[in-house]
């Protein structure tokens, strides 16, 4: 159980960090009225962090809290991180739902919405990878390593 559960974690991982790359993609060509483009990525961040949580929340972290009491205190922090990429999540595909009436400030939002998303994804994505592996191989996490 526990091979299959670290296979589907890093392909979630995986598909976490290449919606990273198509969002930072869409973000260097703004403003852009590409409606498909516009589509793929709010559609892509809604399927990709909904899965990932899910599978996260719902299956590895139970799995993962009853191998060290210690690590539960983490698990819940990467949960409110799992929220904070949701609210994220939530403001970006709502500007990119509703680019009517943008001006040059509003593009330069988006943007950075899109690049914040991006980068807070991919730095939660490394964190929870260096802690969790460590917690599967039964070595104990090193925290303040792992945010560097």
């Amino acid at each position: 159980m526990l091979t299959e559960l670290v296979g589907h974690w890093t392909r979630w991982h995986r598909e976490q960090i290449e919606l990273c790359e198509q969002i930072e993609r869409f973000a260097e060509r703004l403003p852009v009225h590409d409606i498909e483009a516009r589509r793929s990525v709010v559609g892509r961040i809604n399927a990709t962090l909904g899965a990932a949580h899910a599978f996260e929340e719902n299956e590895l972290f139970p799995v993962l809290s009853t191998r060290s009491l210690q690590i539960r205190a983490l698990l819940k922090d990467f949960e409110s991180h799992h929220e904070k990429d949701r609210e994220l999540a939530a403001a970006t595909i709502g500007t990119l739902e509703d680019i009517s009436g943008l001006d040059g400030a509003g593009w330069k939002e988006l943007k950075l919405l899109c690049t914040a998303l991006a980068e807070g994804l991919r730095r939660h994505v490394q964190f929870e990878r260096a802690i969790c592996m460590a917690l599967f191989a039964s070595q104990k996490p090193d925290v303040k390593r792992a945010v560097q």
